[in-house]
């Protein structure tokens, strides 16, 4: 019952991987199961006192075990797999970090960038991105209009005409004679 709503993201939506699906729904039958155990083993003890001692002892057992065990789980599976959540923001900085090379960002500039990244990231865009085929063409798409505004914003930079240079190198040969 608990998987239902990641069944649905891995399954129809396609928001979420099956590696995450597996791993969400494993840690949520050891909590499960853990609260379980939890639960009569704090009710077994609670009947000391009867009625109100097995009732407490259930539900604090039962909490206690469960949030143990979920968090045992997620720290073991953490070591073997890595969240979809993780690996997508990986790429997004990958490919942040790629423009502004590419864009030759100042740090100022990759700032307010960063920024207005921060902005529009969060979990309903990420799994938008999580099912683009290629989540590096996604992030361009999305992302370097603002490269291309920071760069607007810029001074022009204008050449030198024939003549000024004419009259810069011959100073250079008088100052060198």
């Amino acid at each position: 019952m608990t998987s239902t709503p990641d069944f649905y993201r891995a399954a129809f939506k396609r928001s979420i991987s099956w590696q995450q699906f597996t791993k969400n729904t494993s840690i949520n039958a050891v909590g499960v199961m853990t609260g379980t155990a939890g639960w009569i083993g704090g009710a077994a003890v609670g009947s000391i006192f009867p009625g109100f001692g097995t009732v407490i002892g259930g539900l604090v057992g039962s909490l206690g075990a469960g949030i143990g065990g979920t968090t045992a789980a997620k720290f073991l599976a953490d070591k073997f797999v890595k969240d979809d959540l993780e690996r997508l923001i990986a790429i997004l900085q990958k490919e942040i970090e790629r423009l502004a090379s590419e864009y030759m960002l100042t740090e100022g500039e990759f700032e307010s960038i960063l920024m207005e990244i921060n902005e529009k990231v969060n979990s309903k865009w990420l799994r938008r991105m999580f099912k683009q085929k290629d989540p590096s063409i996604f992030l361009r798409v999305e992302f370097e209009h603002l490269f291309k505004a920071i760069v607007r914003k810029r001074p022009n930079v204008s050449l030198p005409s024939v003549e000024q240079l004419e009259r810069a190198v011959d100073e250079i040969c008088l100052e060198s004679t």
